[in-house]
């Protein structure tokens, strides 16, 4: 997946620090400690030589040294506050570098092979049960809008904290929201917003469930998951247009077979590279150059 590791008493030492990242976020299951543990005998400590930082609070201001921002969050890196930036923004910069939340959650390379027809309808045979959501965040209204439309043409069993309609909601996780999905023909994988590349976990995970992804969010989508794998709202003129596809491919056992047939990367797609080859290559020369670049000063 990486480039060749340094055997281990060879690394050289390199002091590391995590702050304002999401709850529950861990530091040494992380794809960047993974990537540089690899090159670099990695150290914790709140005197970092490297800060990786993200959007949910400030104390990143503390550090002076070396910043790199991380964010899964549909919002663009203020450049001026980091040195560096990891996002899901199409933007070509040295200063950049591009890898969308959905790589953190899963191995995208799962994703690469499509099925053959028997395995397809062995996954059909399987599904007892029309769509499901799982959603926390109430304020996407076309979420709200689609979620409705749907549920006039079948029940869509929502398992998250909005909506619920199975008697509470899943556990959090990827790994509980992959098995409850997994009875389920179609999974609701809209994003809480729009913007092009904001890709988050949802779409990984209806895919790794056998799951047909309903799709909202990038329009560019289709740029790294093969259209023919899923059902985008993005490729329809109206709301009503979407879910009469929809219905469509439910009682159309051939047209659903098809989907689940079709490989989910789309087939210009570099896996190796997005499951953090490349990333493994942006930072490990970031941090190979951390003593030539002049950090930015604590601004507290």
């Amino acid at each position: 997946m990486f480039s060749p590791s340094i055997p281990s008493g060879d690394r050289p030492p390199l002091r590391v620090w995590f702050c304002d990242f999401w709850p529950g976020f861990e530091p040494e299951d992380s794809l960047f400690w993974r990537i540089l543990s690899q090159k670099y005998a990695l150290t914790l400590s709140e005197r970092p030589e490297i800060l990786f930082y993200s959007c949910f609070g400030r104390r990143h201001q503390e550090f002076a040294c070396l910043r790199i921002f991380y964010t899964g969050e549909n919002l663009r890196p203020d450049m001026t506050a980091c040195d560096f930036a990891i996002s899901f923004d199409y933007h070509d910069s040295p200063w950049h570098y591009r890898q969308p939340l959905y790589t953190l959650f899963g191995d995208v390379r799962e994703l690469s092979a499509g099925r053959t027809r028997g395995q397809a309808k062995q996954l059909l045979a399987g599904k007892s049960k029309f769509c499901n959501v799982v959603v926390s965040n109430p304020n996407c209204a076309v979420r709200n809008r689609v979620a409705d439309l749907l549920s006039a043409y079948k029940p869509v069993d929502s398992g998250g904290g909005y909506r619920n309609t199975i008697g509470g909601p899943i556990p959090s996780g990827t790994a509980h929201k992959i098995a409850f999905a997994r009875d389920y023909k179609f999974t609701m994988a809209f994003e809480n917003s729009s913007h092009p590349g904001y890709t988050t976990e949802k779409i990984l995970e209806a895919y790794l469930a056998g799951s047909v992804p309903l799709y909202w969010g990038s329009p560019r989508i289709g740029e790294e998951f093969d259209p023919g794998s899923l059902l985008s709202l993005h490729d329809y003129a109206t709301e009503e247009d979407f879910v009469d596809a929809v219905a469509e491919a439910d009682q159309d056992d051939e047209r659903y077979l098809d989907l689940l047939c079709a490989p989910a990367l789309a087939p210009h797609v570099n896996a190796e590279r997005l499951a953090g080859a490349g990333l493994s290559e942006w930072l490990t020369d970031v941090a190979a150059r951390r003593t030539q670049i002049q950090p930015l000063a604590c601004s507290i």
